[in-house]
């Protein structure tokens, strides 16, 4: 019974608590002028629920150009749509209006244990504050990488000055279909390299998920091996102490970095 109990306790703290939020297009591959749809998703194992946070910058990378996008965001399916222009992999970049969670201690330790986040638990256990409720500031660093015409490009490895920002080392799109391969990426927190961060990847192919982690070594890196199909996601949270006490004793950023093979 207290196995079950606890199954269940952890099952409903990934769920409320774990999430990664991304951008989720209705594919990843466009012809030159095609319209893309963006879902605003938050959830785990590429279940998305509708993320309802507000947008802070939204910046297009394409054809050697840098634009700030204004969208209206359809508040029943919280998505948006936006013109693609030029042709190569180009990319797309958000920020939210960070918000404010208080947990209680309990569930903010085991969220802490969850992503790693061992610096802050230990922190916690070190000055006697593990039985202590978790206030946090928490804002989100989103990218999405996807591909118009066949043209490969090099805006996949920009630098976007995102807090806490992923940089694939290779195009995701300059493989050859049926071939497996060994990607890179560095972790950048602050625009330095960022070691000793849990890096995670989720791969869903047809239905079927796929997932992996790492810890980024002293250049900010980790390898995944994997296949190029379906759809792809890179995260990692990083947190350190707020600026304003009187406000939150933490303040954490939630990175993603999201592509994908579907046409």
């Amino acid at each position: 019974m207290k196995k079950i109990a606890l199954t269940l306790f952890v099952l409903a703290f990934s769920f409320a608590f774990a999430h990664e939020f991304w951008l989720n297009p209705d594919r990843f591959w466009y012809r030159k002028g095609e319209t893309a749809t963006i879902l605003l998703q938050v959830g785990e194992n590429f279940q998305g629920a509708k993320w309802k946070g507000t947008i802070t910058r939204l910046t297009y990378y394409f054809d050697k150009q840098v634009k700030n996008l204004n969208v209206v965001v359809d508040t029943a399916t919280r998505s948006f749509k936006m013109n693609t222009e030029g042709e190569g992999t180009q990319m797309l970049v958000l920020q939210n209006k960070p918000s404010f969670i208080e947990l209680d201690a309990e569930k903010f330790n085991a969220y802490l244990q969850e992503d790693g986040l061992e610096e802050v638990l230990a922190f916690r256990k070190k000055n006697g504050l593990e039985k202590t409720k978790g206030r946090e500031i928490y804002e989100r660093c989103a990218k999405l990488i996807f591909q118009v015409g066949e043209k490969k490009t090099g805006h996949f490895k920009q630098i976007t000055n995102l807090p806490l920002e992923i940089i694939p080392l290779q195009n995701p799109y300059a493989v050859r279909k049926a071939q497996a391969m060994n990607v890179g990426f560095r972790i950048l927190f602050q625009q330095k390299p960022l070691a000793g961060i849990k890096v995670r990847f989720w791969q869903k192919i047809q239905g079927e998920l796929f997932k992996n982690e790492a810890i980024s070594n002293e250049k900010g890196e980790v390898n995944f091996k994997f296949a190029p199909s379906g759809k792809v996601m890179i995260s990692a949270v990083k947190m350190i102490a707020h600026d304003k006490p009187q406000e939150a004793d933490w303040h954490s950023y939630w990175a993603s970095l999201v592509f994908g093979y579907e046409k």
